[in-house]
């Protein structure tokens, strides 16, 4: 199947205050080395993103920015219609639960996981972005992938362009995320008539990247297509033309208006 990514209007996010770069030709100069790489562009109470970072993430060789992943994320789960399926949460939710466990009931957490605020226990999907930090040949690095609470099958899925739960970093990560979430969940929705406790995770069949750097743009994308029936959307081949669509991941435009109406 083809794939035409759509687009984003990267413009709404500028700050019109940076007048050095011409709106024509935004690309060449947001890697240009006399552009002050810390000019916040994009800012919100939680983090916030540097030229510095949205360059670097669609740079040749690049390397997505987790602040630049958690404004993808925001787009795309700001796509959701009323009859939405899926919850989608911020990527710095499942690393908090991960590295902070006696930590769990931070305010974001709470906040993320409350049945009076997000109704988790309501949807078919609740999706986890998250990245894990591993040693390769001695250099510690981040590898995004998706974990996915799939509430209409009764299970756990991962998605990862480059692992299987055949590799026992993948399966250690994600089994100690699950038990976080598992617990969580009985805290939030102790009575709920979607238990998950017994949910057991599986892997789910995705295109391998081909390249060592394209993992968080994979995630995005399985972010935004994984309906829990088919990953056909897109092929390995699509990734470079989905990262180079205005520069953040092709991603459907988001208004100043509806990001101001949004819970950061």
């Amino acid at each position: 199947m083809a794939f035409t990514p759509p687009k984003i209007n990267i413009m709404k996010f500028i700050d019109h205050d940076i007048e050095d770069i011409p709106r024509s030709n935004l690309s060449f100069h947001m890697v240009h080395p006399f552009l002050n790489k810390k000019k916040v562009i994009i800012s919100y109470p939680s983090f916030y993103v540097t030229l510095g970072h949205l360059a670097k993430s669609v740079k040749p060789a690049r390397k997505l920015m987790s602040t630049v992943a958690e404004i993808g994320i925001f787009v795309i789960d700001g796509k959701k219609t009323k009859r939405a399926i899926k919850c989608i949460q911020p990527l710095r939710i499942l690393v908090n639960t991960h590295t902070q466990f006696d930590l769990m009931e931070t305010a974001e957490i709470t906040l993320a996981f409350k049945r009076g605020t997000n109704h988790l226990d309501h949807q078919q999907m609740v999706m986890f972005p998250t990245v894990q930090m591993m040693k390769v040949n001695g250099e510690e690095i981040g590898h995004y992938f998706l974990i996915v609470l799939n509430m209409h099958d009764n299970r756990f899925e991962v998605l990862d362009s480059m692992r299987t739960l055949q590799d026992e970093r993948l399966k250690t990560c994600c089994t100690t995320i699950i038990a976080r979430i598992k617990i969580l969940w009985a805290t939030h929705y102790p009575e709920t008539n979607k238990p998950i406790e017994d949910f057991e995770l599986i892997d789910v069949g995705v295109p391998n990247q081909s390249n060592n750097h394209d993992c968080g743009f994979h995630m995005l994308m399985h972010t935004d297509v994984w309906d829990g029936r088919s990953t056909d959307v897109f092929e390995e081949k699509d990734i470079p033309t989905f990262t180079k669509s205005s520069h953040i991941g092709g991603l459907h435009t988001l208004t100043m208006e509806h990001m101001n109406g949004r819970p950061r």
